[in-house]
């Protein structure tokens, strides 16, 4: 399933080693970053949606205040902005993770 979803989406997949947690690193910072200022205090919401909206409103923010690792006078968001023009368009219709 995995492997579909990987091809769907034409993402290159780079496995880390079990136990070798300095490959991960980044990932496991950046998890704590996000738990530390998206979910501190404990967002309230009534539906899933609602919270989502609040979550995607804070990551926003967090963007435009952020300062961007490889670049320190750059925000996330001016880095999201300056990288978009390399990414490529999502597939023309969502995965199929039922079938």
């Amino acid at each position: 399933m995995f492997a579909s979803f990987a091809s769907h989406h034409r993402m290159e997949v780079r496995f880390c080693n079990p136990y070798s947690g300095n490959e991960k690193g980044n990932v496991e910072n950046a998890v704590g970053f996000l738990r530390r200022n998206l979910m501190v205090p404990k967002p309230a919401a009534e539906s899933f949606e609602q919270l989502t909206r609040l979550l995607l409103e804070r990551c926003e923010a967090m963007s435009l205040t952020s300062s961007s690792p490889k670049d320190p006078a750059s925000s996330v968001a001016d880095r999201f902005e300056t990288d978009r023009d390399a990414l490529m368009p999502l597939p023309s219709h969502a995965f199929d993770a039922v079938s």
